[in-house]
């Protein structure tokens, strides 16, 4: 439903950290838009947001920062079609198990970039959420933060959005205005 699954387990053996899940039969978001053959409607959109965003409450409460939330991570289940996010493996855990900071084209809010994994926090997993609906909207990710902190460009997904679209959802995830 939606919920994320995994157990984090350490091991003195070989020093480090796993994080095992469920094998989802399904495939990822980015291939879901990619094969669909049209923009996903706003009802779509909304059912993957509500998931992903309550999955991503539960990461945070967890005292998790996922830091990857991009199309790749997010699997769409095959028997019913549900959003489960994935690739945990570049979280920040507050207990120091895991500090593998990962920029995802498009996808990671600026503070990724930095080394200073303190400026991540759950705002950052936002950032992440709202560039793939942005994706899902206009077909293309967002520009790289470090370039669009730079430049200032980035085509408005308030204006490449096709009809069918809820003025209320677009400004939501917009975050160029």
């Amino acid at each position: 439903y939606g919920d994320w699954s995994s157990d984090v387990c350490s091991s003195d053996l070989n020093g480090t950290v796993y994080l095992a899940s469920e094998l989802i039969d399904g495939g990822t978001l980015e291939d879901w838009l990619t094969n669909l053959g049209r923009l996903p409607s706003q009802v779509e959109l909304d059912r993957i947001a509500e998931v992903m965003l309550d999955a991503l409450t539960k990461v945070h409460n967890a005292g998790l920062v996922h830091r990857n939330v991009s199309p790749d991570c997010i699997l769409i289940r095959r028997e019913d079609g549900l959003p489960l996010l994935t690739d945990l493996g570049t979280t920040t855990v507050v207990t120091d198990y895991i500090t593998a900071p990962l920029a995802v084209r498009g996808y990671s809010a600026i503070e990724v970039y930095s080394p200073d994994e303190t400026l991540a926090g759950p705002w950052t997993d936002v950032y992440g959420m709202g560039a793939v609906l942005y994706r899902a909207i206009v077909g293309q990710a967002p520009p790289v933060a470090t370039e669009r902190a730079l430049t200032g460009k980035m085509l408005s997904v308030l204006s490449a959005a096709k009809k069918g679209y809820r003025i209320s959802f677009l400004k939501a995830i917009r975050s160029e205005e």
